[in-house]
Order: C-alpha cells, then structure tokens, then sequence
C-alpha cells in the first residue's frame, strides 16, 4: 500500500468521529441535493485514488453475491452454478451468499483481479458513492471510512463544500 493511502486512511482513523458526526448531519437534512454532492466528492476522490494501490476493500470487505453474479462467475470459472458456491460461498448470518473466506478469492498478489470484467455487482458498484438515494447509504459511508480511501476524501471533500 502506498504513503499516499496510509496517510489518508491514518486521517481517517484520527478524525473518524468528526466525518461520522458530519455524516450524520448530512442524512438529517433532507433539503440538499445529497445526490449530485456525493457523485461530485465521489469523482474528485477517485481523481486521486487508484484502486490497485490499494485494494482494502478486497481484503478485508466480502461482497454480496446475487444469483446473477454467481452465474457469471460460475460461467468464467467453468463451473455450475452449484460447484461454485459449493467451492467459494457461504450463506451469511442474513441470508446472503458471500465468499467463505477473505481476501477474496480472485484477487492476485497485486491486486488486480482476476475476474474484473466479470466481478460481483456490489464489487463494480462500491463504494456506493456515485449513484442511488444516499440518504439510506450514509450508514454504510460510516462503516466504509475503515475500508477506502475514496470514501475518507470524499467525506473530506463534503466537509469542505460545507463551509
């Protein structure tokens, strides 16, 4: 991991609880257009964070896996569907197929992944920033400030447009 995403996850960990109080805020204010703001810190943010320097959420975040992402998956690993969750899943404590151990299990050494053109649907959408009601996000923003980069410039970038 490089200086550039230590020292910000460092900033994240010293001002966490200012950036969840912010957060916090923000849900509570129902007459801003939390939308276009978070797709905005969400753009800016992914100007200076290059995924694979990264690769935290690989790590450490396991995806949720719809029907249609095992099929695909299965599809590329020349599998049915069956022995591909058989071999990488598990049925989490809420229902949902997950991968049964983490890192995950198609993240190289560099961390490219080794199914990227076919990656789960939560994988292509995280950090979740960028599309969809963020009002209903902002508790999973919080969790994510200890995972991605992206998500502690943003939340910086939301801070600073505040004022």
């Amino acid at each position: 991991m490089s200086d550039f995403i230590t020292e910000i996850m460092d900033r994240g960990i010293r001002n966490k609880g200012k950036y969840i109080s912010f957060l916090k805020k923000l849900k509570n204010q129902r007459k801003l257009p939390l939308e276009r703001m978070f797709k905005e810190a969400h753009n800016e943010a992914f100007s200076q964070i290059d995924c694979i320097e990264c690769g935290r959420c690989c790590l450490g975040l396991g995806p949720r896996l719809t029907n249609k992402d095992v099929t695909r998956l299965a599809r590329r690993e020349r599998l049915n569907p069956a022995d591909f969750i058989n071999k990488y899943l598990r049925t989490d404590e809420d229902n949902d197929l997950v991968f049964k151990k983490m890192p995950c299990p198609f993240l190289g050494s560099d961390n490219y992944c080794f199914v990227y053109e076919d990656r789960p649907k939560a994988c292509r959408d995280y950090p979740h920033m960028d599309h969809g009601r963020q009002t209903g996000r902002i508790s999973l923003h919080i969790e994510n400030l200890s995972y991605c980069p992206a998500v502690i410039l943003a939340v910086e970038e939301l801070i600073e447009n505040d004022h």
